[in-house]
Protein backbone atom coordinates (compact mmCIF):
# COMPACT_ATOMS: atom_id res chain seq x y z
CA UNK A 1 0.00 0.00 0.00
CA UNK A 2 2.71 2.63 1.19
CA UNK A 3 4.80 1.79 -1.88
CA UNK A 4 1.75 2.28 -4.20
CA UNK A 5 1.07 5.85 -2.74
CA UNK A 6 4.86 6.64 -3.24
CA UNK A 7 3.99 5.71 -6.83
CA UNK A 8 0.81 7.68 -7.19
CA UNK A 9 2.75 10.92 -5.47
CA UNK A 10 6.04 10.19 -7.97
CA UNK A 11 3.02 10.03 -10.84
CA UNK A 12 1.63 13.06 -9.83
CA UNK A 13 4.67 14.96 -9.11
CA UNK A 14 5.67 14.00 -12.76
CA UNK A 15 2.51 15.32 -14.00
CA UNK A 16 2.49 18.24 -12.40
CA UNK A 17 5.93 19.38 -13.55
CA UNK A 18 4.78 18.43 -17.47
CA UNK A 19 1.60 20.99 -16.68
CA UNK A 20 3.57 23.60 -15.09
CA UNK A 21 6.15 23.60 -18.16
CA UNK A 22 3.42 23.97 -20.78
CA UNK A 23 2.38 26.60 -18.14
CA UNK A 24 5.15 29.05 -18.60
CA UNK A 25 4.60 29.11 -22.13
CA UNK A 26 0.89 29.11 -22.69
CA UNK A 27 1.91 32.74 -19.40
CA UNK A 28 4.34 34.01 -21.91
CA UNK A 29 2.00 33.95 -25.19
CA UNK A 30 -0.78 35.58 -23.28
CA UNK A 31 0.99 37.84 -22.12
CA UNK A 32 2.32 38.98 -25.76
CA UNK A 33 -1.19 38.72 -26.80
CA UNK A 34 -2.85 40.90 -24.53
CA UNK A 35 0.03 43.38 -25.16
CA UNK A 36 -0.34 43.31 -28.87
CA UNK A 37 -3.98 43.76 -28.70
CA UNK A 38 -3.42 47.19 -26.53
CA UNK A 39 -1.35 48.02 -29.25
CA UNK A 40 -3.59 47.00 -31.72
CA UNK A 41 -6.69 49.42 -30.23
CA UNK A 42 -4.14 52.22 -30.29
CA UNK A 43 -3.87 51.60 -34.02
CA UNK A 44 -7.52 51.08 -34.78
CA UNK A 45 -8.43 53.78 -32.87
CA UNK A 46 -5.44 56.38 -32.94
CA UNK A 47 -6.46 59.31 -30.26
CA UNK A 48 -6.20 62.07 -32.88
CA UNK A 49 -5.68 65.49 -32.10
CA UNK A 50 -8.58 67.55 -33.19
CA UNK A 51 -6.87 70.61 -34.09
CA UNK A 52 -6.03 70.48 -36.94
CA UNK A 53 -7.91 66.91 -37.39
CA UNK A 54 -6.04 63.82 -38.71
CA UNK A 55 -2.47 65.16 -38.53
CA UNK A 56 -1.31 64.96 -35.16
CA UNK A 57 -1.74 62.19 -32.54
CA UNK A 58 -2.14 62.64 -28.44
CA UNK A 59 -0.08 60.20 -26.97
CA UNK A 60 -1.70 58.33 -24.22
CA UNK A 61 -1.65 59.69 -20.85
CA UNK A 62 -0.89 63.49 -22.44
CA UNK A 63 2.83 62.43 -22.62
CA UNK A 64 3.28 64.20 -25.96
CA UNK A 65 1.41 65.20 -29.48
CA UNK A 66 3.37 64.20 -32.39
CA UNK A 67 2.67 64.24 -35.96
CA UNK A 68 1.10 60.97 -38.00
CA UNK A 69 4.95 61.67 -39.85
CA UNK A 70 6.54 60.12 -36.43
CA UNK A 71 3.75 58.33 -34.77
CA UNK A 72 2.79 55.17 -37.73
CA UNK A 73 6.62 54.62 -38.73
CA UNK A 74 7.16 54.28 -34.71
CA UNK A 75 3.88 52.25 -34.12
CA UNK A 76 4.41 50.03 -37.07
CA UNK A 77 7.98 49.07 -35.83
CA UNK A 78 7.02 48.79 -32.48
CA UNK A 79 3.78 46.37 -33.94
CA UNK A 80 6.12 44.31 -36.06
CA UNK A 81 8.88 43.44 -33.08
CA UNK A 82 5.62 42.63 -31.16
CA UNK A 83 4.55 40.41 -34.36
CA UNK A 84 7.69 38.19 -34.22
CA UNK A 85 7.82 37.94 -30.48
CA UNK A 86 4.09 36.57 -30.11
CA UNK A 87 4.93 34.60 -33.08
CA UNK A 88 7.63 33.30 -31.21
CA UNK A 89 6.01 32.81 -27.96
CA UNK A 90 3.33 31.41 -29.09
CA UNK A 91 5.09 28.86 -31.29
CA UNK A 92 7.21 27.55 -28.20
CA UNK A 93 3.77 26.70 -26.46
CA UNK A 94 2.58 24.60 -29.49
CA UNK A 95 6.39 23.00 -28.78
CA UNK A 96 5.82 22.70 -25.45
CA UNK A 97 2.07 21.21 -25.89
CA UNK A 98 3.33 18.60 -29.07
CA UNK A 99 5.99 17.62 -26.00
CA UNK A 100 4.21 17.29 -22.93
CA UNK A 101 0.69 15.65 -24.07
CA UNK A 102 2.52 12.34 -25.74
CA UNK A 103 4.39 12.30 -22.56
CA UNK A 104 1.13 12.59 -20.75
CA UNK A 105 -0.05 9.71 -22.53
CA UNK A 106 3.03 7.28 -21.69
CA UNK A 107 2.69 7.50 -17.69
CA UNK A 108 2.64 4.20 -16.52
CA UNK A 109 -0.58 4.69 -14.12
CA UNK A 110 -4.41 4.86 -14.58
CA UNK A 111 -5.49 7.03 -11.97
CA UNK A 112 -3.77 9.28 -9.30
CA UNK A 113 -6.32 9.64 -6.12
CA UNK A 114 -8.85 8.42 -8.64
CA UNK A 115 -7.99 11.08 -11.30
CA UNK A 116 -6.79 10.08 -14.65
CA UNK A 117 -2.95 11.98 -15.44
CA UNK A 118 -4.63 13.27 -18.26
CA UNK A 119 -7.57 14.90 -16.79
CA UNK A 120 -4.85 16.25 -14.00
CA UNK A 121 -2.78 17.34 -16.13
CA UNK A 122 -5.48 19.69 -17.57
CA UNK A 123 -6.04 20.74 -14.41
CA UNK A 124 -2.00 21.78 -13.12
CA UNK A 125 -2.33 23.64 -16.80
CA UNK A 126 -2.49 27.43 -17.39
CA UNK A 127 -5.68 27.90 -19.59
CA UNK A 128 -4.26 29.74 -22.77
CA UNK A 129 -6.69 32.97 -23.92
CA UNK A 130 -7.83 30.79 -26.96
CA UNK A 131 -8.47 27.36 -25.34
CA UNK A 132 -12.02 26.19 -25.65
CA UNK A 133 -11.54 22.21 -25.33
CA UNK A 134 -13.22 22.28 -21.58
CA UNK A 135 -16.70 23.69 -23.29
CA UNK A 136 -16.96 20.96 -25.61
CA UNK A 137 -15.62 18.47 -22.98
CA UNK A 138 -18.40 19.09 -20.54
CA UNK A 139 -21.02 18.79 -22.74
CA UNK A 140 -20.18 15.21 -22.83
CA UNK A 141 -21.59 14.79 -19.52
CA UNK A 142 -20.83 11.71 -17.57
CA UNK A 143 -18.18 11.02 -20.49
CA UNK A 144 -16.63 13.97 -20.16
CA UNK A 145 -13.35 12.67 -18.12
CA UNK A 146 -10.79 10.33 -19.45
CA UNK A 147 -12.14 6.68 -17.68
CA UNK A 148 -15.29 6.99 -18.75
CA UNK A 149 -14.13 8.32 -22.56
CA UNK A 150 -14.31 5.20 -24.04
CA UNK A 151 -18.31 4.58 -22.96
CA UNK A 152 -19.15 7.74 -25.06
CA UNK A 153 -22.02 7.28 -27.49
CA UNK A 154 -20.31 8.03 -31.11
CA UNK A 155 -23.21 10.47 -31.71
CA UNK A 156 -22.13 12.69 -28.97
CA UNK A 157 -18.49 12.44 -29.58
CA UNK A 158 -19.01 13.64 -33.26
CA UNK A 159 -21.51 16.78 -32.09
CA UNK A 160 -19.41 18.15 -29.03
CA UNK A 161 -16.23 17.72 -31.49
CA UNK A 162 -17.96 19.64 -34.11
CA UNK A 163 -18.76 22.46 -31.76
CA UNK A 164 -15.22 22.59 -30.67
CA UNK A 165 -13.86 22.99 -34.37
CA UNK A 166 -16.78 25.75 -34.25
CA UNK A 167 -15.55 27.26 -31.03
CA UNK A 168 -11.68 27.18 -31.89
CA UNK A 169 -11.68 28.71 -35.18
CA UNK A 170 -13.75 31.28 -33.86
CA UNK A 171 -10.94 31.86 -31.25
CA UNK A 172 -8.58 31.00 -33.90
CA UNK A 173 -9.58 34.24 -35.71
CA UNK A 174 -10.27 36.50 -32.97
CA UNK A 175 -6.54 35.22 -31.68
CA UNK A 176 -4.75 35.90 -34.96
CA UNK A 177 -6.98 38.00 -37.53
CA UNK A 178 -7.60 40.87 -35.08
CA UNK A 179 -3.81 41.70 -34.36
CA UNK A 180 -3.33 40.93 -38.63
CA UNK A 181 -5.78 43.77 -38.99
CA UNK A 182 -4.25 46.44 -36.82
CA UNK A 183 -0.76 45.50 -38.27
CA UNK A 184 -1.95 46.19 -41.60
CA UNK A 185 -3.83 49.24 -40.77
CA UNK A 186 -0.44 50.49 -39.07
CA UNK A 187 1.27 48.86 -42.38
CA UNK A 188 -0.84 51.62 -44.58
CA UNK A 189 -0.14 54.33 -42.13
CA UNK A 190 3.07 53.88 -42.02
CA UNK A 191 3.43 53.55 -45.85
CA UNK A 192 2.10 57.32 -46.41
CA UNK A 193 4.62 59.00 -44.30
CA UNK A 194 8.01 59.73 -46.12
CA UNK A 195 9.83 57.47 -43.98
CA UNK A 196 11.76 54.17 -46.03
CA UNK A 197 9.23 52.36 -47.79
CA UNK A 198 12.17 49.77 -47.91
CA UNK A 199 12.09 49.77 -44.10
CA UNK A 200 8.74 49.48 -44.08
CA UNK A 201 8.10 46.64 -46.38
CA UNK A 202 11.28 44.99 -45.08
CA UNK A 203 9.72 45.08 -41.38
CA UNK A 204 6.70 44.01 -42.64
CA UNK A 205 7.44 41.02 -44.91
CA UNK A 206 9.54 39.37 -41.98
CA UNK A 207 6.17 39.67 -39.19
CA UNK A 208 4.06 38.74 -42.12
CA UNK A 209 5.37 35.34 -42.77
CA UNK A 210 6.14 34.58 -38.70
CA UNK A 211 2.97 35.30 -38.38
CA UNK A 212 1.35 33.13 -41.10
CA UNK A 213 4.12 30.06 -40.21
CA UNK A 214 2.59 29.81 -36.96
CA UNK A 215 -1.00 30.80 -37.33
CA UNK A 216 -1.16 27.80 -40.83
CA UNK A 217 0.13 25.38 -38.10
CA UNK A 218 -1.96 26.33 -34.96
CA UNK A 219 -5.42 26.23 -37.51
CA UNK A 220 -3.38 22.50 -38.45
CA UNK A 221 -3.38 21.50 -34.94
CA UNK A 222 -7.29 22.10 -34.62
CA UNK A 223 -8.13 20.18 -37.32
CA UNK A 224 -5.88 17.43 -36.64
CA UNK A 225 -7.51 17.70 -32.69
CA UNK A 226 -11.05 17.69 -34.33
CA UNK A 227 -10.19 14.39 -36.34
CA UNK A 228 -8.97 12.70 -33.17
CA UNK A 229 -12.13 13.44 -31.01
CA UNK A 230 -14.24 12.43 -34.08
CA UNK A 231 -12.33 8.89 -33.97
CA UNK A 232 -11.07 8.40 -31.11
CA UNK A 233 -13.00 7.57 -27.43
CA UNK A 234 -10.21 9.48 -25.18
CA UNK A 235 -10.26 13.24 -24.83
Amino acid sequence: MGNEIADQNNVADAVKHLADAASIQIKAANKMWLIIVAISLIALFPPTDTNPPAVNVELPFGLATVSNHQFYPILFGLMSVLMVALTSSFAQALRAHFLTIPAVKNIKSNTIAGIHPQDLFDMFRDVSVNRVAPIAQILRGKYQFSDESENCPQWRRVVTAIYYLILKLIAWGVYWILPAYAYFVAYQKAIETDFSHCVINSAGIISVTALLFVAIIDIGSVFKTFIFLVKNKNT
